[in-house]
């Protein structure tokens, strides 16, 4: 029997599908998943600068993202260092985007 790395899908919790298709329906969300495609964590405030939206906003998209399972949220010593990230073992490629029951293309309009 073999044992799975720590880092792989079959390790990480399984999502509801219902909750990430409403996540990822929303065009602001897809478009910080597309950013986040690269695997960087990036604070609120970077996320917020990037795509041009305010910080209150883009703390509610994350936060949605977030609970659907679809992004980590990493807590800093304080909340100005937290940061999201879709974690390393669901990009199966850059831009790819593996949620355990579909795989999700991020370089998709």
């Amino acid at each position: 029997m073999s044992e799975s790395a720590p880092n792989s899908p079959e390790n990480l919790p399984k999502l509801d599908p219902v909750a990430v298709f409403f996540a990822l329906g929303y065009d602001s969300r897809w478009a910080i998943l597309k950013l986040l495609a690269d695997g960087r964590a990036r604070s609120t405030g970077e996320v917020a600068t990037a795509l041009g939206r305010k910080l209150d906003g883009t703390g509610k998209q994350l936060k949605i993202l977030s609970d659907a399972g679809v992004l980590d949220f990493l807590r800093g010593e304080d909340r100005r260092q937290a940061v999201f990230r879709i974690a390393a073992a669901r990009l199966r490629a850059p831009a790819m985007l593996d949620l355990g029951f579909c795989v999700v293309d991020l370089n998709q309009p």
